[in-house]
């Protein structure tokens, strides 16, 4: 009923159902999960229909799984529904190692070079017509499987200060955030009224915004240098389809602009990366 609103939507209209016919299985989730109430799951299990819930997180929003691991759920949920998972996936796996291990080795160079990169839907509405301040709603990288992956293959992203079961850092005054400018970028303020300043050189962007985030209109309006040099990519939140095949196309297009990407803060000084395997062999 909501869905023509391209925002927020969580109604489930279970009359459909009754007039076009039930499904046999009913899957659910990662994201939007919450859609299938209690009501929608009263309604199948008295006509005997199994729901499965597949969540990117634990019920109190401490522990968050990674793309890989929400990639693995479903594998097992095409086996068990009948799929030749191993016929399907060998290939796929095999490109994803092959692009997992190149990417590790450009985040590396990355981290060498000083590079940290600023998740988030940005700009969130209208800039500011007297500052060109922008809202915006930024993301830490433990919460959502996509940056987790990114993460854990060695990319140096920021994380925002959000609560402890936080989704975004809201940039965003209308609710208890900040506007975020082009230059100085600074958190919201934390329990203390302390703020950190969030020196970026590279963003991700969700796809939502991604047609204004990557217009020369908004580099001009908001002339970040990273935005300005086009150190950006995007990062998948909404409809993602967790396959080994769509974490293979998420890392060549993040490593692509990685790859290339400059320090943009020269005043800004960081140790060099040390690998774990040096740091071993001073040990």
């Amino acid at each position: 009923a909501c869905s023509h609103t391209n925002n927020w939507c969580n109604e489930f209209n279970a009359t459909i159902l009754d007039i076009h016919g039930w499904p046999d299985v009913i899957i659910a989730g990662p994201l939007f999960a919450s859609i299938v109430n209690d009501d929608v799951k009263a309604e199948a299990a008295q006509r005997g229909i199994p729901v499965i819930i597949l969540k990117d997180q634990n019920a109190a929003k401490t522990e968050w799984k990674t793309f890989i691991d929400l990639a693995e759920r479903f594998e097992a949920l095409a086996k068990a529904l009948g799929a030749d998972v191993e016929a399907h996936t060998a290939q796929d796996k095999q490109n994803f190692c092959a692009q997992a291990a190149e990417f590790r080795e450009i985040s590396r160079e990355a981290s060498q070079r000083g590079v940290r990169a600023l998740a988030g839907y940005m700009p969130f509405g209208s800039a500011d017509p007297d500052t060109g301040n922008i809202n915006a709603m930024l993301q830490p990288p433990d919460r959502n499987p996509a940056l987790m992956m990114l993460e854990e293959l060695g990319m140096s992203i920021i994380h925002p200060h959000t609560s402890q079961s936080g989704y975004y850092e809201f940039m965003y005054p209308a609710w208890g955030g900040v506007t975020m400018p082009a230059t100085g970028i600074m958190s919201t303020p934390m329990s203390n009224g302390a703020t950190v300043p969030y020196n970026a050189d590279f963003f991700l962007y969700e796809p939502r915004g991604a047609l204004d985030f990557t217009s020369d209109s908004f580099a001009a309006a908001w002339p970040h240098p990273a935005v300005v040099a086009k150190q950006y990519a995007y990062y998948p939140i909404i409809t993602l389809h967790y396959s080994w095949r769509h974490a293979t196309d998420i890392l060549a297009v993040v490593g692509a602009k990685l790859s290339t990407a400059a320090k943009l803060d020269a005043a800004e000084v960081r140790p060099p990366y040390t690998s774990p395997t040096q740091s071993e062999d001073r040990l």
